[in-house]
């Protein structure tokens, strides 16, 4: 079961694979990736925003582990990716 945090984070990942924007070479890099797992969001040293653990799969079948820095310290209070995949 997910905690909220990781609900958040799960719904901006999914935002963000369902954007319509294509910078050069993203949707070749990320298109037809599979989401394996979404760890609990972490706070680090003085950046703002959380660290989101991400675990996906790509299309080739390479598998990747990284975290995603997410932030929401603007006006709107919207939450953004703060970082590459």
């Amino acid at each position: 079961m997910m905690d909220s945090a990781s609900r958040m984070a799960a719904s901006a990942v999914a935002e963000f694979s369902g954007t319509s924007w294509d910078a050069p070479g993203l949707r070749l890099a990320f298109g037809g990736l599979t989401v394996l797992q979404i760890g609990t969001p972490c706070r680090s040293g003085k950046y703002p925003g959380w660290f989101v653990p991400y675990e996906i799969r790509l299309k080739d079948g390479q598998v990747r582990k990284h975290n995603l820095p997410v932030r929401n310290d603007n006006p709107r209070e919207q939450w953004a990716l703060d970082g590459g995949l």
